[in-house]
């Protein structure tokens, strides 16, 4: 998936998306339930093996392409 090699570009360069993708979060919680729980993990996952703080929007663009996948 190209998002994670987008996703992994911007950790080694510390220079993540802080664009406003909050407002979407609920949507995508709401519309995407599977989606959002498998996001959810790999994003926690991928926090506490880098020990490192992901943005919200990271989360809210992973799910949108693991939806994606899954239709």
């Amino acid at each position: 998936m190209i998002h994670f090699t987008y996703l992994v570009d911007r950790l080694e360069s510390n220079q993540q998306d802080n664009s406003s993708l909050i407002h979407l979060e609920e949507h995508v919680k709401k519309d995407y339930p599977d989606a959002y729980r498998i996001g959810q993990e790999i994003y926690t996952s991928i926090e506490e093996h880098l020990s490192i703080e992901l943005s919200r929007s990271e989360r809210v663009y992973l799910v949108i392409h693991i939806q994606r996948l899954l239709k």
